[in-house]
């Protein structure tokens, strides 16, 4: 119970533990009762409206209309490109097939029951610039198309275009440059950069469409 009536203000003892009020009569407990829950009601409101609007919102910018869901499934496109093969490298035993996340996961196991994981990375993998940039390809393709993930869900919001568009450029120009690496310390090209590319290209200017339907329906 509050030390001061509600109602005149008036000082109560810590131990004063009557209902009422000793100088305006007051009841200390049900004073103006109905405003409280009004009060009480408006705030439980206005959080309902605030997640309401976080949930439409994600739903926008996701599943909210067919440019949405469009957009949606080719984020994932990037890192199922990984999956086909990538770069081919000459004279690398643990990858006799071209370097994808496949041929990465089997090399890994291969060592982890044979040589050990110290001794693939430190020979194979820092041993040769070739497997060194693949394997920073496949961990940033992955990285960055995660985080785009998360952002695209808050692409209602002022900024999400602007966060959007940054880290798919962000994916475009570090995918290019490390292929143009690869390439350049003699590893050949195979169909999944090209496509993994273009995937990124494509969900870069849907980003542009989405935002566009977003902003119609506000």
């Amino acid at each position: 119970m509050n030390n001061r009536c509600p109602k005149c203000n008036k000082k109560l003892g810590p131990m004063y533990f009557k209902p009422c009020c000793p100088s305006c009569g007051a009841n200390l407990m049900y004073y103006e009762m109905d405003k409280r829950l009004e009060d009480d009601a408006k705030k439980a409101q206005a959080e309902w409206d605030s997640l309401d609007r976080f949930l439409n919102g994600v739903k926008d910018s996701t599943i909210g209309s067919l440019i949405s869901i469009i957009r949606l499934i080719s984020l994932f496109l990037p890192v199922a490109s990984l999956l086909l093969p990538l770069f081919k490298l000459n004279g690398v035993k643990e990858f006799s097939e071209p370097i994808s996340l496949i041929a990465l996961i089997k090399a890994i196991i291969s060592a982890s029951s044979g040589d050990g994981i110290g001794s693939f990375l430190g020979n194979t993998v820092l041993g040769n610039k070739s497997v060194l940039l693949g394997m920073i390809f496949i961990v940033c393709v992955v990285l960055l198309s995660l985080l785009l993930l998360i952002f695209t869900l808050f692409s209602y919001q002022k900024s999400g275009l602007k966060r959007n568009t940054a880290v798919s450029a962000i994916l475009l120009i570090v995918s290019v440059a490390l292929t143009i690496l690869s390439a350049s310390f003699g590893a050949q090209i195979c169909i999944g950069p090209y496509i993994c590319i273009i995937t990124i290209i494509v969900s870069l200017v849907l980003h542009f469409q989405v935002d566009k339907k977003i902003k119609s329906r506000t």
